[in-house]
């Protein structure tokens, strides 16, 4: 592969950031660029580390989405929103509820939200089981 450059990565970027679907190839290449923006763009590193994040959550390695979200957090709690997801897909309930308090004291709105949907869910799973 030629030399990454931050143009280079962006396009590899752009390409990627609506698929759903990736092949090992393709998901390798998506984080290369990533990891490549997050050494190269320092004013952006953070978004770039919650990015990869998401993306590991996404793709189900979770604990990849774990250390990264963690990281991210240091710099900013919006991670424990995030967090709080990757627990709730491991089905790790109480820990993902515990991502969304610290997101609502840090005053992110969304974890109200995130809070009440996973309530719900497990009233319905406690329901039915």
């Amino acid at each position: 592969m030629k030399r990454m450059t931050v143009s280079s990565a962006m396009k590899i970027i752009h390409f990627y950031s609506d698929q759903r679907d990736y092949t090992e190839d393709e998901a390798a290449e998506y984080i290369e660029a990533m990891e490549y923006m997050r050494e190269h763009d320092t004013y952006a590193k953070n978004i770039w580390i919650f990015n990869l994040a998401h993306f590991y959550d996404q793709i189900g390695k979770y604990d990849l989405a774990i250390k990264y979200y963690n990281i991210c957090i240091a710099d900013n709690p919006v991670g424990y929103i995030g967090l709080g997801d990757t627990y709730k897909h491991m089905k790790e309930y109480d820990q993902s509820y515990a991502c969304y308090v610290k997101a609502k004291e840090h005053g992110f709105h969304k974890a109200i939200e995130r809070m009440d949907k996973l309530a719900k869910e497990q009233e319905k799973y406690h329901g039915n089981h």
